[in-house]
């Protein structure tokens, strides 16, 4: 794997259930610890995580997932910048894994974007899980999240 760390980071995907999941399915998910927002919350519940984990810093959450500690990292705001999210999603494309805002495109990380990533952040260790994830995301959430972005 990439600097030690290991292509296929779980060892089983992610079980979505929706009401209450059984312990032993699993769909961790890892999410903001300080800027929690409606928008945040709603694209959370609708992934029926079966366990949330809230850390701060965006590398630390790509970590968390290149580790296989967490299926996906979820954040419905703007508030995560280019240069949050350059590095950790070259990472996560190495192994096969796959960032992009909660409206499912790519960032462009050219000099002549805004630095805010206005439309979230959905990453997933596995590009595969991407879809399954990002087809669970609220509407609502991604015509807020569009509708204030720049």
């Amino acid at each position: 794997g990439l600097f030690g760390i290991k292509p296929d980071p779980l060892p089983s995907q992610p079980v979505f259930e929706d009401g209450n999941p059984p312990e032993s399915m699993n769909n961790v998910i890892v999410t903001t610890r300080s800027h929690p927002t409606p928008n945040t919350v709603a694209a959370l519940q609708a992934c029926v995580a079966t366990k949330i984990l809230k850390v701060g810093g965006c590398g630390f959450k790509v970590l968390m997932l290149l580790e296989g500690v967490a299926h996906s990292y979820v954040y419905a705001n703007s508030g995560c910048k280019r240069w949050d999210t350059c590095a950790p999603e070259a990472l996560l494309n190495c192994i096969g894994g796959r960032l992009t805002g909660l409206d499912g495109k790519l960032y462009s990380y050219s000099k002549e974007v805004h630095p805010l990533n206005t439309m979230g952040v959905l990453a997933t260790p596995v590009a595969a899980w991407h879809s399954t994830y990002l087809s669970r995301i609220p509407t609502s959430v991604v015509q807020s999240l569009t509708s204030t972005s720049h």
